[in-house]
């Protein structure tokens, strides 16, 4: 009897009698080939009393009316167990494993095999949500907003990196050129970058991971000082530094953010500002010039509070004092007061 050539379905033949019986034989193998639903693909005998319809997947070495039918497909139908070969790309659920399976290179595989990895285990290597992923995108996602809602109380998105000298960051983009970078880049400092073109990228701030303390517009942060910033200082900017001075009778260079401005300057104990109120006999305020033009002129200050534009040695000032002098790119501090200090320098311009 001539069949037709995927599911061998038979065909009807010209003035052929009793067609019903034919046609009735085609039906029963679509029934037991189409939506495949299969109870057991472990059971290694058939089972006493199976259901019309209800089918199998026959395991090595089971025995009864499934035996040599390995990896076949059983269907109990009108009171028999009818065996179908599996042909490739066929697909069946698999009722007590909750999966889906496809007969490939003569075995039944997890739905993985030619449909993309995860369907079966729920592991995907690439997703795309309305967009398509690549080998670096490996999620993609094209929409106008994401959500990620908590499902008790907190939420958190984790971006780890391999080592300190890696990064792990979030890149903004305008037309896919990057404009901002947030993270931890090339360390453990969490920084914000910025660029004009996606190609040359100037860091805006840095946060140091141990201290806490804050560098802005290209200044590192100091261990010493809770925010350094770096480049010209405009109105109503400033800069706030605390230095320490390891001994009476020596000195510390303070770069001035700007060539022109004010400082206001007072010594604490070798704490830092944390060791209790400022000296008072060792504060004071200067207007200062260290660009083209040299200057420096006292605003404000206690008696022991000096300013100069002479170099200064640790020994250069009067005994007991806080001598400041202007220098090219910097202020000079030199401390005689009789003790450690450290020196907070605050810049206003």
């Amino acid at each position: 009897m001539a069949t037709t050539p995927k599911l061998s379905l038979p065909y009807l033949a010209p003035q052929q009698a009793q067609k019903h019986v034919t046609v009735n034989e085609a039906l029963r193998l679509i029934d037991a080939v189409a939506q495949i639903s299969v109870i057991d693909r472990d059971l290694g005998t058939p089972p006493a009393s199976p259901a019309n319809g209800d089918a199998y997947i026959a395991p090595a070495g089971a025995a009864g009316d499934w035996a040599g039918g390995e990896n076949a497909l059983f269907v109990f139908t009108d009171g028999a167990w009818m065996k179908r070969t599996p042909q490739p790309g066929w697909v069946a659920w698999l009722v007590d494993e909750e999966a889906l399976v496809v007969w490939s290179d003569g075995a039944w595989r997890g739905l993985e095999v030619g449909f993309g990895a995860g369907l079966a285990s729920g592991d995907f290597d690439r997703v795309g949500v309305n967009a398509s992923a690549d080998a670096i995108n490996r999620l993609t996602v094209e929409s106008p907003s994401v959500l990620f809602n908590r499902e008790t109380d907190t939420v958190s998105l984790t971006l780890n990196k391999e080592a300190a000298g890696d990064d792990a960051r979030i890149v903004l983009q305008t037309d896919f050129s990057s404009r901002a970078i947030i993270g931890l880049l090339g360390d453990d400092d969490f920084a914000l970058k910025v660029s004009a073109d996606g190609a040359a990228f100037a860091t805006a701030l840095k946060a140091d991971g141990e201290s806490g303390h804050v560098g802005l517009a290209g200044a590192d942060a100091d261990d010493d000082a809770a925010l350094a910033v770096g480049g010209d200082a405009k109105a109503n900017a400033f800069l706030s530094v605390v230095t320490a001075l390891t001994a009476d009778d020596s000195t510390v260079d303070v770069p001035t953010p700007a060539p022109g401005g004010l400082a206001v300057i007072y010594a604490t104990g070798p704490a830092g500002r944390d060791n209790g109120f400022p000296n008072l006999t060792q504060a004071g305020a200067i207007f200062f010039d260290t660009g083209g033009s040299i200057f420096a002129m006292k605003a404000f200050g206690h008696a022991n509070f000096e300013v100069s534009t002479a170099p200064l040695s640790g020994a250069t000032g009067t005994d007991g004092s806080t001598t400041v002098s202007a220098q090219a790119g910097k202020l000079v501090i030199e401390n005689r007061s009789g003790a450690a200090y450290r020196y907070s320098v605050t810049f206003l311009g």
